[in-house]
């Protein structure tokens, strides 16, 4: 990871812990395309985990990747991990 990207990563985690939502950032993907105003841009994407689901639907119906975007440099997507618990087996 280069230098600006982790100044970027811990930008992201500086303004969640002031926003208490209950994300965390897990990592960034190598760089995407995305259309910023006029241009493409060619960036990376930010990666977040919940740390339960209230915190996964304040995430989808928030506007934290909006937030995450205008105010963190370095930036062209936010995506959520859907979190995935394993089903109980019982026996039978």
């Amino acid at each position: 990871m280069q230098q600006r990207e982790r100044r970027s990563v811990r930008e992201t985690q500086d303004l969640l812990s002031r926003t208490d939502t209950g994300l965390e950032v897990v990592g960034i993907t190598p760089k995407t395309v995305a259309v910023m105003g006029d241009a493409r841009v060619y960036l990376p994407a930010v990666v977040l985990r919940p740390d339960s689901p209230q915190a996964f639907a304040a995430a989808l119906k928030g506007d934290i990747g909006t937030k995450i975007i205008n105010e963190v440099s370095g930036f062209c997507r936010v995506v959520v991990e859907i979190p995935c618990e394993p089903k109980s087996v019982g026996k039978r």
